[in-house]
This record gives C-alpha cells, structure tokens and sequence, in this order.
C-alpha cells in the first residue's frame, strides 16, 4: 500500500487544505479541478518517493489520531461563549456579520503579538479569484474580510511565512487540523501562534461562482459578496436573509436573493464536505461563525458568534474586550451547538461516510439517497462546464418559482384570514 495520499484524492476525501503541497520534499504534490470546480490533490509519479509525509499531515487521513482524548468530537472543547461585535465601525460595517475576526487580527497586529497573518482574499476576475494571502499590517486587513464560500489551499503558502516570528492564521477546520497535524506529527510552523477557527458548514465546488456570473453579464471583473450586509459602501440590507452582491470596481452591481445560494449548495457541495465532522473547527484557539437561532442577536446588522477553546484564545478575547476593540455578552453553549445544527450533522456525516464508502467500493447493492447524492456529484463531473451552468440555473429557477408559488399562497391565505 502506498504511503501518499493517493487514496484519499482517488476516493473524493481531499479537501484541498493546501498542506501536502507545502511538506512535499520532492514538490511532487500540485492542485487540480474537475469541471465542477471541485479542487484535489494531483501526484506526480515520476517525482513521487512514496516517502508518506503528504499523510503525515492530511486532515483526512490524521482527524481520528488527533482527536484522541476529545470527548466530543463534534463540539471538543469550549472554555466561554459570546455573541457580539467589533468595536470599529469601519469594520463592523464592512463585515459579513460582526467582524469579530479581523477586530481581532488587529489586536494583534497593534500590540504587535504578531508579524503576519494568513488569511484567504478575493480579488476581482472574470469570475472572482480567491487564494491566501498574508497579511504583513493592519491597514491591509480591510480588503480580506468576508467568507469566501469556495475551496482554498490556504497552507499552501506555508513556505512563504518561516520567516516570520509570530503568525496568526485564519482557516476552516480542514486547514486548522492539517496545521496541528504539521505541528505535532513533522514539528515545524511553532511560528504559527493563533489559529482563529471558521464554522464551516460546506466548502462549496468553484463553478457556483461561474453560475452567479451568467446573472451579472454586463459587469466586468467582479467580486461575489455571499452574504451582504454592505459591500464596499454599494448596498445596506439586513443581516438576516442577506443576498448576494456581485459587484464592479465602478460600483455597478446585481442582488440575487438568498435563494439563488441556498438552492445551489447540495449540488456544488464535494462529498468529502458531507463526512466532516467539524464543523465548529474543534482544534482551534477561537472558533467564530454566525449565531444561527441565538437570542440576544442583532439581526438587522449582525453579530458574531465566538467560541474561545484555550488559554491563549481566552487571554486575547479578555485584551480585545478590556481595551475596547471588542463588545460581546456571554452566551448559552447549548443554544450555540443546537443553532449551528450539530445533532443533525451527528447523523448526516455517518450516513454520507458510509455510503462514500459503498460508492468507492462499488458497493451498491442496496441504494439509499445519501448514495444517490454522492453519484449525482459524481456524474455532473463528468459533465461539461457548459452543461453544469446551464443545469445549475435550472435549479435555481425552479426554486425561485417554488418560493413565489408559496409566496401567493401564503398572500391568499392571509386574504382568507381577514
């Protein structure tokens, strides 16, 4: 059996972290895409010594070594739970919900705990380019805040940060959990000191954006704002049921509704996304996300949901909250795991894992939906990119008919009430 993850990009576990590309001695290790955007990682034979370090430090491959001890590997282990916002206005306003995270990073930056920070960054493009990208000052921070809702091989610029003292990192746990992979297993980035954790619910394939596009033709070199309060001072919506904003360097832009996002997700979401179990980024020092279903929530102008894990994500929180970059209230833990859904993920991911398994295996004696999502990813892939955008538009319209038809019903009914 070879020791590279050979096995893990051929059965549709790679999450494309960018970890193996950094360790690879022999750079053997590049990222590919199939044509619905689904990013892997490709194996150069010839260059390829079968040393096993490219395991060593996948996340798929690792996740169970590395939650030895944890009780729970769905929610590990949480010190306090807040709900709030960044104190900076210009932050907060340019923030998907409370800008918390980049509030943080400029704690760090101003107190100088930190040299640089790893984060992910959009850039304008025909469809929007998103890649890593280090952050070396605080005034740079502004123009990375945002999700960006598409697959990143964020460690794959691991290299271009040894140089530096102190590093914090911003990831989704398949990065965060191959970075404690490389920290334990090969020993090296000590330098990576923070490790602030993202809720991911899905890492989505990149041809959404290319959909999204099709909606906005007459734009040139945009930017996708997945879920927009305000962007770039264009628009001002609600934070609750936010749309998408694609939108120019001029300012022109197109709001699509929530809809054109949610009925999109299952069909651009890789399987692997579907047998993840941490969703609420368990080996980070401060997890942040959004405060689905809490009390207690600005829902017209968002807040942040924030986790604290350790020590050293406890002392930052306390600074942030003293010294006024932070304003938060503690919050129910209980609320904040039933809100992010995580019973349901208990039994979703075990269902997809086992039939990953039996569609890897060829396993299909008996087929179940959870099989049935898993072949209907794997036949778009074999589509053209052409036919995947033309379907996925399809989808969307029948969904934004479905929302109307109920729309009406639920005008009639109101009709009939009064």
């Amino acid at each position: 059996m070879k020791k590279s993850i050979h096995n893990i990009s051929d059965s549709y576990l790679c999450s494309a972290c960018g970890a193996c590309f950094s360790v690879c001695p022999k750079n053997a290790i590049t990222y590919s895409e199939t044509t619905i955007g689904r990013k892997y990682a490709l194996i150069d034979e010839e260059k390829c010594i079968d040393c096993g370090i490219c395991r060593q430090v996948c996340p798929s491959a690792n996740f169970n070594n590395l939650i030895e001890g944890i009780s729970d590997k769905f929610v590990g282990h949480i010190r306090t739970t807040y709900v709030g916002r960044a104190t900076d206005i210009r932050i907060y306003e340019n923030a998907q919900s409370g800008g918390v995270c980049t509030a943080l990073l400029k704690y760090l930056f101003d107190t100088n705990r930190i040299d640089c920070a790893l984060v992910s960054k959009m850039e304008y493009g025909e469809t929007p380019q998103v890649h890593p990208f280090i952050v070396k000052c605080a005034s740079e921070l502004y123009e990375t805040q945002k999700s960006n809702y598409t697959q990143i091989e964020l460690l794959s610029v691991l290299n271009d940060i040894k140089q530096f003292k102190s590093v914090a990192i911003v990831g989704l746990p398949c990065h965060i959990e191959a970075l404690q992979s490389i920290q334990i297993n090969l020993h090296e980035y000590s330098n990576i000191t923070y490790k602030l954790g993202l809720v991911c619910d899905r890492s989505m394939c990149s041809i959404i954006q290319n959909v999204y596009k099709e909606y906005a033709s007459n734009l040139i070199g945009i930017k996708i704002g997945w879920k927009s309060k305000k962007i770039d001072g264009i628009s001002k919506n609600r934070y609750a049921n936010a749309p998408i904003t694609i939108y120019d360097k001029m300012g022109n832009y197109v709001e699509l509704s929530n809809i054109y996002r949610f009925s999109l997700k299952e069909m651009f979401t890789p399987p692997k996304c579907r047998t993840c179990v941490d969703k609420l980024n368990i080996f980070s020092d401060i997890t942040l996300g959004d405060p689905w279903k809490m009390s207690g929530v600005d829902k017209e102008d968002g807040d942040s949901l924030v986790m604290v894990r350790t020590e050293k994500g406890q002392d930052l929180v306390n600074h942030c909250i003293n010294d006024k970059y932070l304003k938060l209230n503690e919050a129910d833990l209980l609320e904040a795991i039933n809100g992010q859904n995580i019973n349901q993920r208990r039994l979703s991911t075990k269902k997809y894992s086992d039939a990953l398994v039996k569609v890897n295996n060829n396993d299909l004696t008996s087929v179940n939906g959870e099989i049935k999502t898993i072949i209907s990813f794997i036949n778009s892939e074999r589509r053209s990119k052409e036919e995947i955008i033309k379907f996925a538009k399809r989808i969307v319209k029948k969904a934004m008919l479905l929302s109307y038809a109920k729309g009406c019903k639920a005008k009639i009914m109101g009709i009939f009430k009064h």
